[in-house]
């Protein structure tokens, strides 16, 4: 197993000058002694700078292309050297460096870094990249945690696709044992209801009440973790016994905001099983407490039933990954 992490800002012209944000860059990994290799094609690595500007000088302007990227692959973060990676084929690019995209006829860039904090001397942990954050923040301030990947070699991959489809029997089981909170009707009443809130969101009407707040009060605080996400959305979290993940997700974000999302999912570092999802009307608090009620219900059935099967399978989720 090999642990990537990435960290993203979107790099507007006003805090960094976007013809300067490949020499920011540069000046950023080369003064902090990070030693890298810089690509402007992952297909054609040897391409150089003035090769670069000899072939774009040969486009016509018309035919500018709509993207440009630019890749600092193997950064030395930890130092130590870094082990060579495989595409996978899951992002762009996936390894210890920088990816640097700018769209043309935009003001701003995308700047992703990656960084593998895998710890060489004890695998089933990963490192503290806090120093190196600190470091990239100094020229991108903005800088924020988008997501961490696992790769895994090939026998791990065999091993957690056979346990997998081992359990696919039993998750489906519990899924359909999961009830709606509402039976849904459809036909002429359901289509009445959607009609009446789109004529209310017309008249700039709103629902008068929080549903953070209400799942503060249903999802008691010894048990849950509350996680904003963006806009409305966030997340109730719990850790269970056997050392997993259960995520209760709420969505009531504009404009949809007259409806309520709701969505359950049991995860692991080496699964993660949707077991839920319904939306209801944001008729008043009353309903939107007693529909967050009923999640936390199906979660902690879910969890009942679940919990034990998926550790006999995939053993306990290591800390540094629950505590994502």
């Amino acid at each position: 197993m090999r642990v990537i992490r990435e960290y993203w800002q979107c790099a507007v012209k006003g805090e960094i000058p976007v013809k300067e944000i490949l020499d920011t860059v540069d000046v950023l990994l080369k003064s902090h002694g990070y030693p890298c290799r810089r690509l402007w094609s992952p297909t054609h690595p040897a391409l150089s700078d003035m090769e670069l500007k000899a072939l774009f000088k040969r486009i016509p302007r018309p035919c500018n292309p709509d993207k440009v990227e630019a890749l600092f692959e193997d950064v030395d973060w930890f130092g130590g050297g870094t082990a060579p990676m495989e595409y996978t084929g899951r992002q762009p690019f996936l390894s210890s460096g920088v990816y640097v995209v700018h769209c043309a006829g935009t003001s701003f860039s995308h700047v992703h870094v990656y960084m593998e904090v895998t710890d060489p001397d004890h695998p089933a942990r990963v490192r503290d990249e806090s120093a190196v954050v600190a470091v990239l923040k100094e020229r991108f301030p903005k800088l924020r945690r988008e997501g961490t990947y696992c790769l895994w070699s090939p026998e791990e991959a065999a091993g957690i696709a056979a346990a997998n489809e081992a359990l696919a029997p039993t998750l489906e089981e519990v899924k359909r044992s999961l009830p709606p909170f509402r039976e849904r009707k459809g036909g002429p009443a359901e289509f009445a209801e959607r009609l009446w809130q789109i004529e209310r969101y017309a008249k700039g009407e709103k629902p008068g009440f929080s549903g953070k707040q209400l799942a503060l009060s249903v999802f008691p605080k010894t048990h849950y973790r509350y996680q904003h996400q963006f806009g409305s959305c966030f997340e109730m979290v719990r850790r269970t016994p056997g050392g997993h993940r259960v995520t209760i997700r709420f969505d009531s974000a504009p404009p949809a905001y007259f409806w309520q999302s709701a969505s359950i999912t049991l995860s692991g570092l080496k699964f993660c099983c949707p077991l839920y999802r319904e939306q209801i009307c944001r008729e008043n608090a009353e309903t939107v407490r007693a529909f967050m009620e009923h999640c936390r219900l199906l979660a902690e059935w879910a969890e009942a039933a679940l919990d034990r099967p998926l550790h006999d399978c995939f053993g306990a989720s290591p800390d540094w990954w629950l505590a994502e």
